[in-house]
């Protein structure tokens, strides 16, 4: 799930809350985080976003944790 793989094309799911996605191998990072931010203005929670087959970089969870840190879930 990132920009390359086409994220882009989900721009208009403005009305977003949760995002699962658990048991994926989602390589979401800090582009694609920033690209949330600004294209899902009601998103609330991404859930398994450090649940992935390759563990999160510490640039990525160190964005998240400043930026929004209420959409970590367990």
């Amino acid at each position: 799930m990132t920009l390359e793989s086409g994220l882009g094309q989900l721009s208009d799911l403005k009305n977003l809350e949760t995002l699962n996605v658990c048991g994926t191998d989602h390589r979401i990072g800090v582009r694609e985080l920033e690209w949330m931010r600004a294209h899902w203005p009601n998103i609330e929670e991404i859930q398994g976003l450090f649940q992935k087959v390759q563990a999160p970089t510490p640039e990525n969870e160190a964005w998240i944790l400043n930026y929004e840190p209420e959409w970590v879930s367990d």
